[in-house]
């Protein structure tokens, strides 16, 4: 026993030794190559070296960019807060589109519970939340996903953040025929029937108005959405002289990329002819006591009671594509088609004797 510890003390005491004597560090040499890029566990793609973090937020949140676009959204209607305040921006049912606080329960719990004492404007916060993925096109947009439309329950996809305007912008109710289908009259319940005040997303993607039987076909091809041009495109490009951006009003430069020769909207007189068939049709509604003008208001309303459904879904298109206030612009065929055939389904040779 006394052997193996001798022998095993010889073999420790040099290490000992050589420990002890460990001399001063030499100079660093060179910096290694950089490492290869990860791997992706999932898919087994290599990975890519990630952006600084600080830069990329930057790129959005500093301060000359916050800057712009909150005096373009000073500009826009939405910043106006008499759409919030007046009226609908504290009533539950209605608050959802019309007051900024209203909007995000609606989007954070799908609904709103109660009335609101005190409704706010939109701001930044309404339509934006906190990022999700932290990508470049990460806008947090609250309401992005394809809009459930209102008057049928199905859905629809712009393909982009055009949805956010939609699940506002759209019909409230469903086209007469639809509400009470096969009946040959209708009864208009209230003088605030009809779409609502805005359902651009409507008559964007071609779906929800009365499709009237007439001699204009219906197009297949829908205008803009069918050249894959939506919401964002034309009011939120460039933003110059007061329009674009932020302010969603439309700006003239964004139509000559397609109508390199416009000078104004009116482009093939769309907005002419959509403008006098709009009064065309509204003087038939007149003369037959479907609506009248209330003085008060200022405006053209329908007569409550029992019409023909002919009249009723005249009115529904005509009122419709009247606050549509694009004069056609947002979908020059479909809307031609819905007015050519509601004028000549209530002309007093094709109303029912």
């Amino acid at each position: 026993m006394k052997r193996h510890g001798l022998i095993l003390l010889l073999f420790v005491i040099p290490l000992f030794a050589l420990w002890g004597c460990e001399g001063d560090q030499g100079p660093a040499g060179p910096a290694g190559n950089d490492g290869a890029d990860g791997v992706d566990g999932v898919d087994g793609v290599d990975g890519v070296d990630g952006v600084d973090g600080t830069v990329m937020c930057l790129s959005c949140h500093n301060t000359a960019l916050q800057n712009s676009i909150s005096l373009q959204y000073d500009r826009s209607q939405h910043g106006l807060g008499d759409i919030a305040v007046d009226y609908a921006g504290g009533r539950a049912s209605c608050a959802k589109c019309h007051s900024g606080n209203g909007y995000v329960e609606w989007a954070t719990t799908g609904d709103v519970d109660a009335n609101f004492t005190t409704p706010e404007p939109f701001n930044c916060q309404t339509c934006h939340a906190v990022h999700s993925t932290f990508e470049e096109e990460d806008y947090a947009l609250r309401m992005a996903d394809p809009v459930i439309w209102n008057f049928d329950g199905t859905e629809h996809d712009f393909g982009d953040n055009s949805n956010v305007c939609a699940w506002c912008h759209q019909s409230r109710t469903p086209e007469p025929n639809l509400d009470a289908p096969g009946a040959t009259t209708f009864n208009i319940s209230s003088t605030h029937y009809g779409p609502h005040h805005g359902a651009q997303a409507n008559v964007l993607a071609g779906e929800g108005f009365a499709e009237v039987e007439g001699t204009y076909t219906y197009p297949s091809s829908l205008g803009h959405t069918s050249a894959g041009i939506n919401c964002v495109d034309c009011h939120m490009g460039t933003y110059a002289d007061g329009e674009g951006g932020h302010t969603f009003l439309p700006n003239l430069d964004n139509c000559t990329t397609c109508h390199s020769t416009a000078t104004s909207f009116d482009i093939g007189n769309v907005q002419t002819e959509t403008a006098a068939l709009l009064e065309e049709l509204r003087d038939l509604l007149l003369a037959q006591g479907v609506i009248e003008y209330v003085a008060e208001d200022e405006a053209y309303e329908p007569i409550v009671g029992e019409h023909s459904m002919a009249q009723a879904r005249a009115f529904f298109n005509w009122v419709g594509l009247e606050e549509d206030r694009s004069m056609g612009v947002h979908n020059p065929g479909y809307v031609k088609a819905l007015l050519e055939n509601s004028i000549q389904s209530i002309t007093p040779t094709s109303l029912p004797q």
